[in-house]
């Protein structure tokens, strides 16, 4: 079917299935009626270059939305509160099938009109559609700014009375008019799958949609972080049940003049990664040594290293005993594997040093340490605290234009 403006001679054309009532020309905004068939002109459109709204898409547009093919038919500026204004797109499919494209400051919502047995006319705070429960949203007379396409009604003069409910990502619209009655289901829709599908640029979005989700479902989130502790609890539990304290070496290695370089004899460790645990002491007084000392795996070759200092000093100063050090150091080397290994430890002290004769390694491979579970642990909970309390902060800024708002009780 064709329309054309008798003003402007805009024209469209639309393989349509439902009889036509109203037609405005996109051009000139021109109103007319149909009746038995025949276009017959109404009025002059109004004078809307006060308006900047601009329209995202337009009467004619083609496009693919979850996989079906629309059409634009219709395009409706709707007002509330002097203010807030927000678009709705009416789209036909190649089978006839309408539904409704709603935009407000960059979040789109996808609406399809049903038939419910719903009373909201004394606005109950919360209704159930689909098993869905739904929460007053929105109670506010809406009025028409700018219409443009094909209606299958006539466009109301008057404030319609809208009436919204609900459940993110999900929304129940009632639309109500000494006219019309009409209900709506709709479902939140990325921005990205209105862009891909028409192939147009669109507005940017500001604040929180009516319906926009959390950008992670919340609930999910602790699910997976409870089951990813659990596992990596009994993980840890199944890897080192059986395993403890492994003495590896106890020796008084002396300060040599021909060498001063020790190797262990060779041992072997079983099971899960665990901390090589070292403590060196040595008699040193008022001087210091040092211990410089190699993990070697002769499977790989690997070496590990280590270097500590051991320093003892004291003496006395304006009357007052001091002192700085001590005689002995503990160090890790952390998150040694199993496999067969041998140490090679080089020992110095201060020239100077004549009373100390030797320095003792002892060399533990010991249990594996929990700090790392722990701090797994911390994080996830830090994480998921972080995302839940996230999600309060987005709610709250969600309703807080609304008058219904659960977060003023």
């Amino acid at each position: 079917m064709i329309f054309t403006c008798s003003n402007c001679q805009t024209s469209h054309s639309f393989n349509i299935n439902f009889d036509v009532v109203e037609y405005i020309c996109t051009g000139c905004g021109s109103e007319y009626e149909f009746k038995n068939g025949e276009q017959k002109f109404l009025r002059k459109g109004k004078d809307s270059s006060s308006n900047k709204f601009i329209e995202t898409l337009k009467v004619g547009n083609k496009g693919i939305l979850k996989g079906v093919q629309y059409t634009v038919i219709a395009f409706v500026l709707k007002k509330v509160y002097a203010q807030v204004q927000w678009a709705e797109y009416t789209l036909m499919s190649t089978s006839g099938e309408i539904v409704y494209l709603s935009e407000c400051e960059g979040h789109w919502i996808f609406l399809k009109e049903v038939k419910t047995d719903l009373k909201v006319k004394d606005r109950p705070k919360q209704i159930k559609y689909k098993d869905i429960d739904f929460y007053l949203f929105e109670y506010s007379n809406a009025g028409i700014e700018l219409a443009k396409g094909v209606f299958d009604y006539a466009i109301p003069n008057g404030k319609i009375r809208v009436t919204e409910y609900i459940n993110p990502p999900f929304i129940m619209s009632f639309e109500m008019h000494s006219t019309f009655n009409s209900e709506f289901f709709g479902e939140h829709i990325s921005a990205q799958e209105v862009r891909n599908g028409f192939k147009c640029s669109l507005p940017y979005k500001s604040g929180v949609g009516a319906v926009q989700p959390f950008y992670v479902n919340v609930k999910n989130t602790w699910i997976i972080l409870c089951v990813t502790a659990l596992l990596i609890l009994g993980t840890h539990f199944a890897v080192y049940k059986n395993q403890g304290d492994q003495s590896i070496m106890n020796e008084f290695i002396p300060f040599s003049k021909a060498s001063n370089e020790f190797i262990s004899k060779s041992f072997e460790l079983k099971g899960g990664s665990a901390p090589l645990g070292v403590k060196v002491f040595s008699n040193v007084d008022n001087s210091w040594a040092n211990v410089q000392l190699a993990l070697v795996n002769e499977r790989t070759s690997e070496e590990r290293y280590a270097s500590k200092d051991i320093e003892y000093y004291y003496g006395y100063a304006d009357g007052e005993r001091w002192t700085e050090g001590s005689t002995s150091r503990d160090f890790n080397i952390c998150g040694v594997p199993e496999g067969k290994y041998h140490l090679v430890i080089s020992v110095q002290k201060a020239p100077d040093d004549l009373s100390n004769h030797n320095v003792q390694v002892r060399a533990t491979w010991n249990q594996a340490s929990s700090r790392n579970l722990y701090m797994i642990f911390i994080f996830m909970t830090v994480f998921g605290a972080i995302v839940y309390y996230g999600e309060v902060i987005f709610e709250r800024y969600r309703w807080s234009e609304s008058n219904y708002s659960p977060y003023n009780e």
